[in-house]
């Protein structure tokens, strides 16, 4: 939390105030007093990474602002009628806009983190602490590092592990936020600064001084912090046995993390003391206008019960127009799960085969980690193992042990090789089972949107007696001369494979325009697999269903794709359930308690009510209007001209009625 005066943290909570802001660029102040119409300053901090602040405001008149430093300072009038301001730090304003019409001037700026979205050089002599790998960064990049201990600060890199992998000052921050178990940020002093949740409480809010407050189920506590090498699901994990036993697993999870993977098993326990416990409840909250909070802080917050809850503050924004808003968050660390039976647990034994994905070469090496502490490099094949016995001191035991885990390592390498093989392709053929809840990709219509031919239709099947019987729970019937038709992009040239499980009367044809049209030969009433390979001779290919007069065929998992096929599966870009629909078409959910639907698309977004049988519109928001059929506006109701807050009428609610206020 930043250092103010007693008397600035009761005017800050006091209900009335009056509010100071100023932007200092260079000799020229802007206050709110004359030309700063507005600002807008956004804080916001995830665990074990690196964040940028940003600052956006408006301002009269001319200014030269661009490629400038500019500082932001918010203030408030104390009891004493003195004013203390807040520096909330430099930004690099990075872009100007100008409104000639209404003189308004829109800048955007961001921190010092800024300067760091350039890409890495090495400037530092290894063997080198992280300590001082981070202090020569800052030097660098012309930064003040503000924190000099941290867990993991005597953590030694022997050589330059960022070198030649493309990554960026802001990416090197990153990786070290994690192996500190960090936020790293610029705090109000311009320092970069890395900082572990406070463990205390620095700072109470009750409901007097809350204007809203949104909490969600407590998170936590962390009693898991895991160690990975991905994609190989490598994991070395340190756990809090009696927490999780008492409370549930909750992890974190830091994937490939360069600094400590040298010595996973000594750099986990630097960072498991940082997040052991961490325990709070995700929220989002309005004050009166604090300022004085950073990101990290442990804030207390009241309900208007009276009860008390824990939060970490993970985002600040501040915006002062004439008044002051503020809103908090907490955040929810994104969720993640291990196969622990697979992992290395710290404080028992570890004994694995672990496969490390080298990142600056793109080749994988193999180590095999054996008892007592043994670690030796080898090929992945039995005779070399002989060499190992020759230059280290192990039984045979040992080595029968590590030609299983090279058997084990090789199986499982074989199996993924046929499970590669078997996937092939993606399915060429959209909506193939009818999920989107209707057939319009296998049927042909006319400029007006009329179906061309009334034969060229079908059932979408989704019974019991489907579902026992595909992959997808979903089939398309044809019956008595009916047809359905898709028409797909193909490479001339190409083999593809058309896949698909079929149950019919008698005289049901495939047709694909590579070949001829085939009769399906299975037996009456019996679900039979089909599978056929054909050479692409065009660049497009249709695909045809046809049943005879009186004659009935249902189709499903139908599968079109480049390569081998053993099964079904969606087309790219389309995603369809039980009551959604995300494809070309936009998106679409329908509730499976409740009557309501909701779509998106290219053209609106829209709500309806499904009660009855049909379709009443709730809200629907379009480029050209916007109508809801039942509106609440909470506090207040604004009504302008187009990004014209200066003319506007707003309706205010009171205890007896409402305060019309208009603005011209």
């Amino acid at each position: 939390m930043i250092t103010v005066s007693a008397d600035f943290i009761t005017s800050a909570k006091s209900a009335t105030k009056q509010i100071k802001a100023r932007i200092v660029n260079g000799d020229d102040t802007i206050a709110e007093s004359d030309d700063l119409k507005k600002v807008k300053y956004t804080a916001s901090g995830e665990l074990l990474r690196a964040s940028m602040r940003q600052i956006e405001f408006e301002v009269f008149g001319s200014h030269n602002l661009l490629g400038n430093n500019v500082f932001f300072e918010y203030g408030l009038v104390l009891p004493d009628t003195s004013v203390e301001y807040i520096n909330l730090g430099l930004f690099k304003v990075t872009e100007v806009e100008t409104d000639k019409a209404t003189g308004v001037t829109r800048a955007k700026g961001f921190d010092l983190m800024y300067d760091a979205l350039i890409p890495y050089v090495s400037t530092a002599t290894f063997p080198i602490s992280l300590t001082d790998f981070l202090d020569d960064l800052c030097d660098q990049l012309g930064w003040t590092l503000a924190t000099s201990s941290f867990p993991n600060d005597d953590l030694s890199l022997t050589e330059d592990i960022f070198e030649g992998l493309g990554m960026s000052y802001r990416d090197v921050l990153d990786d070290i936020a994690e192996a500190t178990g960090s936020f790293i940020f610029f705090n109000h002093e311009n320092e970069l600064v890395v900082r572990q949740i406070s463990e205390d409480v620095d700072d109470s809010l009750t409901a007097d001084n809350l204007i809203s407050l949104e909490l969600n189920n407590k998170y936590g506590e962390v009693n898991s912090v895991v160690l990975s090498r991905m994609p190989q699901e490598d994991n070395i994990a340190q756990q809090d046995t009696g927490s999780i036993s008492e409370y549930g697993l909750t992890e974190i999870k830091i994937v490939n993390n360069l600094p400590t993977d040298s010595d996973r098993e000594t750099y986990i326990a630097d960072i498991f003391t940082a997040l052991d416990g961490i325990e709070y409840y995700p929220a989002t909250y309005k004050t009166e206008g604090l300022g004085y909070y950073e990101i990290g802080d442990r804030i207390e917050v009241e309900d208007l019960a009276e009860n008390t809850y824990e939060t970490i503050v993970n985002e600040i924004i501040l915006e002062v127009t004439g008044g002051v808003n503020e809103q908090i968050k907490s955040f929810i660390p994104t969720l993640t799960s291990t196969p622990y039976q697979y992992a290395g647990i710290i404080g028992q034994t570890i004994k694995n085969t672990e496969i490390i994905v080298n990142k600056q070469e793109g080749y994988i090496e193999s180590l095999v980690s054996s008892v007592d502490g043994l670690s030796t490099s080898v090929a992945l094949n039995s005779s070399e193992i002989t060499s190992i016995a020759s230059r280290v001191d192990v039984t045979e035991s040992d080595i029968n042990s590590l030609e299983d885990d090279v058997t084990t390592l090789t199986q499982t390498a074989d199996a993924l090789t046929l499970q590669v093989e078997g996937m092939g392709g993606s399915n060429l053929i959209l909506n193939s089972v009818g999920l989107k809840g209707s057939l319009t990709e296998w049927q042909l219509f006319d400029e007006e949107g009329a179906l061309i031919d009334s034969d060229n239709d079908g059932t979408i099947i989704q019974t019991s007696e489907i579902k026992e019987n595909s992959e997808s729970g979903s089939a398309i019937q044809i019956t008595d001369e009916q047809y359905l038709e898709q028409t797909f992009n193909t490479i001339i040239g190409e083999t593809y494979t058309l896949y698909f499980r079929y149950k019919q009367t008698d005289n049901c044809y495939v047709y694909i325009s590579a070949i001829s049209e085939i009769e399906l030969t299975g037996d009456a009433d019996e679900w039979t697999v089909f599978k056929y390979d054909f050479v692409a001779t065009e660049g497009t290919t249709t695909l045809r269903y046809r049943s005879v007069a009186s004659e009935t065929i249902t189709i499903t998992d139908t599968v079109v794709k480049k390569g081998g096929c053993t099964g079904w599966q969606q087309a790219p870009n389309e995603v369809y359930g039980s009551n959604f629909r995300f494809d070309k078409d936009g998106f679409s959910i329908t509730s499976q308690t409740d009557t309501f639907k909701s779509t998106l698309d290219n053209t609106s977004l829209s709500v309806y009510d499904t009660a009855g049988g049909t379709d009443r519109v709730m809200m629907v928001v379009s480029k050209d209007e916007g109508k809801i059929t039942q509106f609440t506006a909470q506090e207040q109701l604004t009504v302008q001209r187009y990004d014209n807050s200066a003319s506007a009428l707003r309706i205010i609610p009171t205890d007896t009625g409402a305060m019309f206020v208009i603005n011209d």
